[in-house]
Parts: C-alpha cells; structure tokens; sequence
C-alpha cells in the first residue's frame, strides 16, 4: 500500500490475509476519526504469510495475528492488545504499546 491519503482502520477491523506471500505496508494504520473516542476494530492478520508494518500507527482497537507472522519494524501506539495465536508469530524490531498475549488455542470471540 503506497501513495494513500490515508489508511484508516474502521469499526470492523483491517483484515489483512496474506496467504503464503509477504507483504510490507509502509502506510501508518491510523483509527477513523469518525468514530471519535469508540475503539476502532483492530487489526487482523490471516493467512500464512508475513505481514512486515513499517508506519507508525495509532489505531486503538486490538491486533489479532491468527496465522503466519507479524513482523512490526515501526510502531503501534494505540492502547489494544495483542494476541497471538497458537503457531503465529509476532517479531521485529519495532515497539506495540499494548500488552502482548499469547493464546494456547485459537478461538474465534478470543
């Protein structure tokens, strides 16, 4: 994602399913002004790939990394969690301001 306005993590989360490619999004993933003070939805990461972020972000809702891996090389300063599934990874050389969890199994309400 180059040369955007904008990328804007709305009330139903970023979703992001890389399959088996890797992908680098330069962009910062910032929360939707429209909704004001209510937490946007996050940010989701699918697929087996890697997703590298290298923007500096500030959405607010949770990051969740069901499958493949997050490589964080800029920053997250919004105050979600993040979770991390069984047989995911979350690397880099980035910084999350939220705490770090790591679930044993996934469940979908995790």
């Amino acid at each position: 994602m180059q040369e955007l306005d904008a990328a804007n993590v709305m009330a139903a989360s970023a979703t992001i399913n890389t399959h088996s490619y890797d992908i680098t999004i330069g962009q910062a993933l910032l929360h939707d002004s429209s909704l004001g003070l209510a937490p946007d939805g996050g940010l989701t990461k699918t697929g087996g790939g890697t997703l590298t972020l290298t923007g500096f972000s500030a959405y607010s809702g949770n990051t969740t990394i069901i499958g493949g891996n997050l490589l964080m090389n800029g920053s997250i300063t919004g105050s979600g969690e993040v979770t991390v599934a069984a047989g995911a990874m979350l690397g880099g050389t980035g910084t999350i301001a939220g705490a770090v969890k790591r679930a044993t199994e996934w469940h979908p309400d995790c």
